[in-house]
């Protein structure tokens, strides 16, 4: 009897130890052999296959890092494969620049597109969710991170539907208001619609390749706009006329600050109205400048001189002043000659710094 009792004991015993260490090898082993452990923890894709879903597992201490490090990792995954398509893109984009001779961005586009990255897109890709989260018996918390394919692509696909129906908009617009500034307004917004719908057709080649593959934009590229911009820009010619700038060196700063932004000038030698007629230019930069002595008797060292420059920069066929400007200030030398030729230098030294920038906002407002 003792010895029947001492068999049930060590087998009793036995069965307590098979029990607790098959509970530490499933409680540790998450390769496979756990019967815990859910199949996405082991292999994501058996669960979400990568036909329907892009999907990444992270794992930490509490369960708000561990989902934080799910979606950190499927966005990297996705970022880096968006990149790759983005690089393979600007390739073929670059030769298809050299075969039709694409000349160098405006200032005025630079102005635009200098504020476009893709970067805002890509940290938050659209239709990313936590699945599932699982907590094993080390406190160890896993979550899942997922995009279903179908349902991300539709959304890219009409995101970029919007953005192509703005842009054919903007470019309709200017082909009914061309060469004005409001047509080059409106191509340049085009452009810029165009550069940022570009991350988003990046993003659907990746999330769902078929969807991609249909997208046919009548405007062709972000690179062909920027063409169409640049020509918009080039039918523009600015005319200049500065009375009372006797060396001419006053109406060519205000012409190089025009060049700068893309645009064409000409420099007139009257303001007559068969002169502005003759030469067919849209908008026209009229400047006064004139210079006084001014009496500084109790400086009887040195010459004084002020200048007033009052300029408008007006639509000549609506007679509409778009863009008033004016300066004015002070010099001194031995002679008023001297005094003259340092107040010239201030002026063109102020419209280099100034010009520029009021006529790109000008052209930028909308």
């Amino acid at each position: 009897m003792c010895k029947m009792k001492k068999s049930f004991v060590s087998i009793g015993l036995f069965c307590a130890f098979v029990f607790l260490y098959n509970s530490c090898v499933t409680n540790t082993h998450l390769d496979g052999s756990s019967k815990t452990a859910p199949e996405w923890v082991i292999n994501v894709n058996t669960v979400y296959p990568n036909s329907d879903w892009l999907a990444a597992v992270g794992y930490a201490n509490d369960r708000v890092s561990a989902e934080n490090q799910a979606v950190a990792q499927l966005g990297k995954s996705i970022k880096q494969r968006v990149e790759a398509e983005t690089i393979a893109r600007q390739t073929l984009e670059s030769a298809g620049a050299e075969r039709v001779n694409l000349q160098k961005q405006t200032q005025l586009i630079s102005a635009y597109s200098a504020s476009i990255t893709t970067q805002s897109v890509l940290d938050e890709i659209a239709g990313i969710r936590i699945k599932e989260v699982w907590t094993a018996s080390d406190r160890t918390v896993y979550a899942v991170a997922a995009v279903n394919r179908d349902e991300a692509g539709r959304y890219y696909a009409e995101k970029i539907a919007q953005y192509e129906s703005a842009i054919n908009s903007e470019i309709l617009y200017a082909i009914n208001h061309e060469a004005t500034f409001d047509a080059v307004n409106s191509m340049i917004h085009a452009a810029t619609l165009a550069q940022e719908t570009e991350p988003f057709i990046d993003i659907l080649s990746v999330v769902h390749p078929s969807l991609y593959k249909k997208i046919d934009l009548s405007y062709q590229s972000a690179q062909a706009v920027e063409v169409l911009a640049q020509r918009e820009v080039q039918k523009i010619v600015v005319g200049v006329y500065v009375a009372g700038d006797v060396s001419g060196r006053i109406a060519q700063a205000f012409a190089n600050q025009i060049a700068q932004a893309g645009f064409k000038s000409k420099l007139l030698s009257d303001f007559s109205e068969s002169t502005i007629a003759e030469q067919n230019i849209p908008y026209c930069v009229k400047t006064q400048v004139s210079f006084h002595e001014v009496d500084m008797s109790a400086n009887a060292k040195y010459e004084f001189v002020r200048f007033v420059v009052e300029s408008e920069l007006f639509n000549v066929n609506t007679g509409q002043v778009v863009l008033p400007y004016t300066i004015n200030g002070r010099e001194a030398h031995n002679t008023v000659s001297e005094a003259r030729q340092r107040g010239v230098r201030s002026i063109e030294e102020k419209i280099a710094s100034e010009y520029n920038n009021l006529f790109l906002d000008l052209l930028k407002a909308k």
